[in-house]
């Protein structure tokens, strides 16, 4: 028992966690179309810690896993737009419906404290979308190098 815990106060010591992180570990973005097959998209963006390049970024799209690594500046970039994200806004589009496509953003830290928005039926081209909600979206696709037709 004793060694339990000695390892669990070292993992959390050289990674320097206590009970009151604040930092964000992780993005997730997941796109799922209905209509078509095999179309889901994850990316996630992680802590990488390798010369300038402090961050990075797996997409698996397709049965293809590709990786990229970013700046902080551009995860704080990234982390800016979700940080803007008007719940007041996604609650005036909500919507319901069987077809169409399902947009998820999870932001949280490594011991299980998230904030997850998953949304039914976003696209760019209509109207009522949420602005705010599409730009984070789009900001990581585009920093991802992914390309959706209904968002970006």
């Amino acid at each position: 028992m004793k060694q339990i815990i000695f390892t669990l106060i070292l993992f959390f010591n050289l990674n320097g966690f206590s009970q009151k992180n604040e930092t964000i570990d992780y993005i997730k973005f997941n796109y799922n179309s209905s209509v078509v097959l095999q179309d889901d998209v994850n990316i996630t963006i992680m802590p990488y810690l390798k010369g300038n390049e402090a961050y990075s970024i797996t997409v698996e799209m397709h049965d293809k896993i590709k990786k990229i690594n970013i700046s902080e500046k551009k995860f704080k970039e990234i982390f800016d737009k979700i940080l803007k994200i008007d719940n007041s806004e996604l609650i005036k589009s909500f919507r319901v419906g069987l077809d169409g496509a399902t947009t998820t953003l999870e932001i949280g830290g490594l011991l299980f404290n998230s904030i997850k928005y998953h949304v039914w039926g976003i696209y760019k081209k209509d109207s009522s979308r949420p602005k705010k909600f599409l730009k984070a979206v789009q900001i990581i696709l585009k920093t991802a190098d992914v390309k959706i037709d209904d968002l970006n």
